[in-house]
């Protein structure tokens, strides 16, 4: 058995950190999740399309779905789609982040420019951002502070292998 302790972050309207949100380098472009993006015809062909959409369904049953209730953008530098950041879960009016970076463009301030983009979007929608993330994750929470979530509780969960 393993442990893991989770921190439980939420964003008041009134403490987002918009002059935290950076500056990306040129050639990265955010753009919205729309089905459009997620039907990837035409001239917006994403040679890691399947990228997005094995994030999309971890937590919906379907493409469908998270288009009708959820919201999300992606980063994108000559046609890959390097960082994601949408809803992977609604509660009501509450949106729980997921958000990933492919490796091989860490460290350029993207995660934290992706979420500044859902957050925005999120508070002019009146949704509530929730944020969720390992302790261990120090990148995860090094960005939801920068943006100015507040840490709201802790918890620890286990992970029991059957096999």
């Amino acid at each position: 058995m393993i442990d893991y302790n989770q921190k439980v972050y939420e964003l008041q309207k009134d403490e987002y950190k918009k002059q935290n949100e950076p500056v990306i380098e040129h050639g990265y472009e955010i753009i919205k999740i729309t089905k459009t993006i997620l039907d990837n015809k035409d001239y917006l062909a994403y040679e890691n399309i399947g990228f997005l959409h094995s994030k999309i369904l971890e937590f919906w049953t379907s493409i469908e779905r998270f288009l009708n209730y959820g919201v999300g953008y992606c980063v994108v530098y000559e046609n890959e789609i390097v960082s994601v950041c949408f809803s992977g879960v609604v509660a009501g009016n509450v949106h729980g982040i997921d958000i990933e970076t492919l490796k091989h463009h860490q460290g350029k301030k993207l995660a934290q420019k992706v979420a500044h983009t859902f957050v925005k979007d999120c508070i002019e929608n009146n949704n509530t951002p929730y944020w969720d993330c390992m302790e261990i994750n120090k990148p995860s929470v090094s960005v939801a502070e920068n943006i100015g979530f507040k840490n709201k509780f802790n918890y620890i969960w286990y992970s029991i292998s059957f096999e």
